[in-house]
């Protein structure tokens, strides 16, 4: 009935926005907060290893396309060198209007984790049709 959705991911702007600038005002108001100096001290590394961690370990680790086929409920992810991974159909996300996660329950070489997709990872039919399959695969079967 439908042509499955296809999408390559683009590396995201948005959520590097968004780690940034939670990690600035973190950082400002633990520069306000009036303690001790040892306190600051710590709470400002444990920030800066907060902020490299999300460099160490980034988003969607080993996933460079999504496969959705609604049709045959089936969903696919897609590695770097090409390797197509079958998981279960997704039941497990959040559907927000600027943010979805998918829960991939999967094995290697795509490892257990949640997969998430913000709008300037896609082109826009891409990000509103993705949005339909999300609002979808939330009905029971």
């Amino acid at each position: 009935m439908f042509n499955p959705l296809r999408v390559e991911l683009k590396k995201s702007g948005y959520w590097w926005g968004l780690v940034f600038g939670s990690h600035a005002v973190a950082g400002v108001c633990v520069v306000t907060l009036s303690s001790s100096q040892f306190v600051t001290a710590v709470l400002l590394l444990s920030l800066l290893l907060s902020l490299l961690s999300f460099r160490l370990f980034p988003i969607n680790a080993g996933v460079s396309a999504i496969l959705w086929n609604e049709d045959a409920n089936r969903f696919c992810t897609l590695d770097r060198n090409g390797l197509q991974v079958e998981h279960p159909y997704p039941r497990q996300l959040i559907r927000l209007p600027f943010l979805i996660c998918i829960k991939l329950d999967a094995r290697a070489p795509v490892p257990n984790q949640w997969l998430i997709l913000l709008p300037d990872m896609m082109s826009r039919p891409e990000w509103r049709r993705l949005h339909v399959l999300a609002r979808w695969s939330e009905l029971e079967v």
